[in-house]
């Protein structure tokens, strides 16, 4: 993979998160052991974050849509399929050609929003929430986790 273009960037706010006591801020860190210092400060409340995601469906990083690889061309939107045939539909992601790089983007999205709510929050919950998580498995069945978690804990 190509080196990351937004590299400097990415460091600048891993840095703007204070580091934790006792420990120096170095640049050689990276930004994820950077957020998870801050989170595990001991006079800070633990950090729990939940994002709802619907819909995962293709969780590949084709966010450019699906092409033909015949023709270049849109597949057909309702069936992902090119002249009736899926073995030539192929999703393309924003470091096309290179998967590895969509992904690595993709990543660094997710990760520059979840900085940009943590660091915006202004509420904090309290009290008990309850989740549900429906996987489908491809062989047909189903598997269920269903839960609460007490926040008044965490």
């Amino acid at each position: 993979p190509s080196l990351n273009n937004n590299h400097h960037e990415l460091l600048e706010l891993a840095a703007s998160f204070q580091s934790p006591p006792g420990r120096p801020a170095t640049k050689s860190s990276s930004v994820a052991r950077r957020v998870r210092g801050v989170l595990r400060q001991d006079n800070k409340p633990r950090f729990v974050s939940a994002f709802y995601q619907s819909n995962c469906g293709d969780v590949s990083p084709n966010v450019l849509g699906a092409f033909c690889t015949d023709t270049g061309l849109p597949c057909d939107f309702n069936h992902s399929t090119c002249g009736g045939k899926n073995e030539l539909c192929y999703g393309k992601g924003p470091g096309y050609p290179d998967e590895f790089e969509s992904t690595r983007i993709i990543g660094e999205r997710q990760f520059k929003k979840v900085a940009e709510l943590f660091n915006g929050a202004s509420e904090q919950i309290k009290g008990k929430r309850q989740f549900k998580k429906v996987a489908e498995l491809f062989n047909g069945a189903s598997e269920q986790i269903k839960g609460k978690v007490d926040f008044r804990h965490v």
